[in-house]
């Protein structure tokens, strides 16, 4: 009997004499990891006690304290969730997250302790009610990763933090891949430090995974990976850049998905293509298999611009399987300067972690990596769940082999990067803590300072990075970097209000101030953003329209300048104005598409 991806059998005979667990037409992407063989048990297991739950507009999350088998059972194997008596998933923790709900909604949840002969217990119910605020916004709210492009960022020299979530995105360009005619694919290391949650008060839930890179790292251009609503019916795809910023396409129009959340894709899922506006295809035919950690997630395989020059990359073979393009880690690139051979050949090790890239063309972008010894992830805060911590390898070094420039990196017992020192000496570092606990009871972790040395034996020069107190929201209201001196700071300001609240625009930046500390604070410059949506069709893509900047707003000669900007459906300016300080009625420059 196949219940997901678990196979229970109770043998009534022998097949030619031997005893064994075999598998047979399991499909492309199955196979068996771990056979474990026990007395037949047909009696449930005990139901979960202290379910609870809280719902955003997108999403429901449900924790409860763990069962446990009936005595002289065969043992607890995992818990199943139902939503209105339709299973959605399963877990080994104690947490659950419903990315497939709907605003406005309410549901009941079952969720259903399981042994390893597939007896389930009764279940234990509770409702939940998803809210209405901010339907139409963000729906990462409040964990968001990567370089989104509707954030809000600071820093350099490849750091972005994020001004209204705390996570750090670190990011090195690597190599680019080359196409005729100016095709070409870019390529780099990319880190998100927003890789534990804790959900009401629970244990730590470790949401980072390593797929090949070290643990919260990724080398990709790109990735698109299903949403089910139930088993089989899709609810949403989630579009993943190569930063690790993800999209939501939840926008089915003639069976392309589409997002409204300021990139411009659409996913075809019968050709598995991910489409841009210019007529650049990705073809996604790298399919993770089941055995690797990001099961299911698609990467592309070809790169084809509307004139049909192309790149080619050929994925290795995930654990335990025997063909290639079955995981996120890219084996060979082929461009137009090396065919018919590979441009680029990416080498790994024993335990599938990338030791070297070579380029088989005279670029330079020759690379090797090195990483820590495996050791057990530390919670920072609880402990995790499921128990144990995962035993992960972190990312130590990546040396550019022919000019000898290495780039080192440091983490901490919980696998956020703490320190990056640069080939010449150079050094960024970052301290995390916990985040305030959000409107959904969610919890993250966050940057708290950031500090450069610029070079060997320098005194570090540290900035402070705060955010509000408000836990009636799923984001913060702002965000605020302070110079070491704390005479001036930087604060970024996010939709917050009751009025905004159920309005496309929820989450945004409202605004950027400069301040000054004097006797109270002096506002040099601001800068406002106005928001808008394209009018035709039905993704409704937002962006800013219009920005204004004031210089000494709070003086009596305060000046201020504005630009403004309508873009269509796919993304293009069809028409721009500015206008110079002092006079906003009359353009000073303008054109029209």
């Amino acid at each position: 009997m196949v219940i997901g991806q678990q196979v229970f059998w109770t043998p009534t005979t022998t097949q030619g004499g031997y005893q064994g667990v075999g598998m047979g037409s399991g499909g492309g992407g199955y196979a068996i990891t771990q056979a474990e063989l026990a007395a037949g048990d047909g009696v449930a297991p005990n139901n979960v006690t202290g379910l609870s739950g809280v719902g955003t507009p997108l999403q429901a999350d449900l924790s409860w304290t763990g069962a446990s088998d009936n005595s002289g059972g065969s043992g607890l194997l995992r818990y199943n969730v139902y939503r209105n008596s339709v299973l959605v998933g399963s877990t080994f923790g104690t947490t659950y997250t419903d990315n497939a709900v709907s605003p406005g909604t309410t549901y009941t949840y079952t969720v259903k302790s399981e042994d390893y002969f597939a007896n389930e217990a009764s279940g234990t119910n509770v409702s939940v009610q998803t809210g209405t605020s901010g339907s139409a916004a963000d729906p990462h709210m409040p964990r968001q990763t990567g370089v989104r492009a509707l954030g809000s960022y600071w820093g350099g020299a490849g750091e972005n933090i994020d001004m209204r979530s705390g996570n750090l995105n670190f990011s090195l360009p690597l190599l680019k891949a080359q196409g005729r005619h100016g095709a070409s694919l870019g390529l780099g290391l990319s880190y998100n430090s927003q890789n534990w949650r804790r959900q009401n008060l629970a244990a730590a839930v470790p949401i980072g995974y390593d797929t090949g890179y070290g643990f919260g790292w990724r080398l990709q251009a790109g990735s698109v990976i299903p949403v089910y609503a139930s088993p089989g019916v899709i609810s949403h795809y989630i579009f993943t850049d190569s930063t690790g910023a993800e999209y939501r396409l939840d926008v089915n129009d003639g069976g392309y998905w589409w997002g409204n959340e300021g990139v411009y894709v659409a996913y075809d899922p019968g050709l598995a293509r991910v489409r841009f506006m210019d007529g650049t295809y990705w073809q996604m035919d790298s399919l993770s298999a089941t055995t690797e950690p990001d099961s299911g997630t698609r990467y592309p395989t070809k790169v084809q611009d509307s004139n049909g020059n192309f790149i080619s990359l050929e994925y290795k073979a995930g654990l335990s399987q025997g063909g290639v393009n079955s995981s996120a880690r890219i084996g060979t690139i082929k461009d137009i300067r090396s065919s018919p051979g590979n441009a680029y050949t990416f080498n790994y090790d024993a335990n599938r972690r990338l030791t070297n890239i070579a380029a088989n063309i005279p670029t330079g972008e020759n690379y090797s990596f090195n990483y820590t010894a495996p050791a057990a992830l530390v919670a920072p805060f609880g402990a995790c769940n499921p128990l144990p911590c995962p035993t992960v390898q972190m990312l130590q070094s990546f040396t550019a082999t022919g000019p000898s420039l290495t780039h080192t990196f440091e983490h901490n017992s919980s696998a956020e990067l703490t320190k990056v020192i640069f080939p010449y000496k150079g050094e960024l570092r970052w301290t995390h803590g916990d985040s305030i606990s959000y409107s959904n009871q969610q919890v993250l972790r966050e940057v708290k300072t950031r500090s450069f040395v610029k070079q060997l034996g320098a005194t570090p020069t540290i900035y402070t990075v705060e955010y509000d107190v408000d836990t009636s929201h799923p984001f913060h209201f702002y965000g605020q970097v302070k110079d070491p001196n704390g005479v001036s700071q930087k604060v970024w300001h996010f939709a917050q209000s009751t009025a905004e609240s159920g309005s496309p625009f929820y989450g945004l930046v409202q605004d950027q101030q400069e301040y000054i500390q004097g006797p109270g604070y002096v506002i040099p410059r601001s800068t406002q953003f106005f928001w808008a949506q394209d009018t035709v069709g039905l993704h409704r893509n937002r962006y800013i329209a219009a920005s204004n900047t004031t210089i000494d707003p709070q003086a009596s000669f305060a000046k201020t300048t504005r630009s403004e900007q309508v873009l269509d459906i796919y993304g293009n300016v069809t028409s721009s104005k500015l206008f110079d300080f002092g006079n906003l009625t009359t353009p000073m420059v303008q054109s029209t598409a």
